[in-house]
């Protein structure tokens, strides 16, 4: 009889001890859970976003931009960190008036007008654009930003820059002749060998414009900024 009631004391004991240490642990677990969500930061991503995959192709590109200026520009604001790439494209016939081609890739594209009538490019973005050789003779490119383009080679007869802002643009060797520059600004252009015969640069700034080896024959030499317009 001694040892059963010694039995169901020692039961007892291990049974309470064992329901104090749960007791003491459910709150502990429940605070270690707290603590973790609590420095969690609902904002930051479980884990890495997922590759998105390859950008839109050139095809993509010049079924949109063969759509017009603003359906080109609505698209590129969807796809901002995208560089055009016209490479080679036929862009004939379009109005580009007001496009924004930042930093597109034209080398070797076809930018010219429907019948007698030029590319036009009013107003379009084409800074740090990429148009080495284009053929752009007699377009319009009123007030167009051509900043850092790379317009070496470029065919720009009779073109219209008038306003233009071609501030450090590379125009080494490309074909000026009679281009009315009216007003635009070619500060620290690249002119190396460029043919100005005949071209309009009535109040354009060549402020630190390289224009060594340049033809300047017939050139309208009212503009302010370098030696050479003084030189009239």
């Amino acid at each position: 009889m001694r040892d059963r009631r010694r039995t169901l004391l020692h039961a007892a004991i291990t049974a309470t001890a064992t329901a104090a240490a749960a007791f003491t642990l459910a709150p502990a677990v429940h605070a270690a859970s707290a603590d973790v969500s609590e420095h969690h930061d609902p904002s930051e991503p479980a884990a890495a976003a997922p590759d998105a995959g390859p950008g839109p192709s050139a095809d993509e590109q010049i079924g949109v931009i063969r759509q017009g200026a603003l359906a080109w520009n609505a698209w590129r604001s969807r796809h901002p960190v995208v560089r055009p790439d016209f490479r080679g494209a036929n862009l004939t016939d379009l109005d580009l008036a007001g496009a924004d081609l930042r930093g597109a890739d034209l080398r070797g594209a076809d930018l010219r007008g429907s019948g007698l009538l030029a590319a036009d490019l009013a107003g379009a973005d084409l800074s740090d654009a990429s148009l080495p050789d284009v053929a752009l003779a007699g377009a319009d490119l009123t007030n167009a930003d051509l900043t850092r383009a790379d317009l070496r080679g470029a065919r720009l007869t009779e073109a219209d820059l008038t306003g233009a802002l071609l501030s450090r643009t590379r125009l080494a060797g490309a074909n000026l002749t009679r281009a009315d520059a009216t007003t635009a600004v070619l500060a620290d252009a690249d002119l190396t060998g460029a043919n100005l015969t005949g071209a309009d640069l009535d109040r354009a700034d060549l402020t630190g414009a390289e224009l060594t080896d340049a033809i300047l024959t017939g050139a309208d030499l009212n503009c302010h900024g370098h030696y050479m317009c003084e030189l009239q």
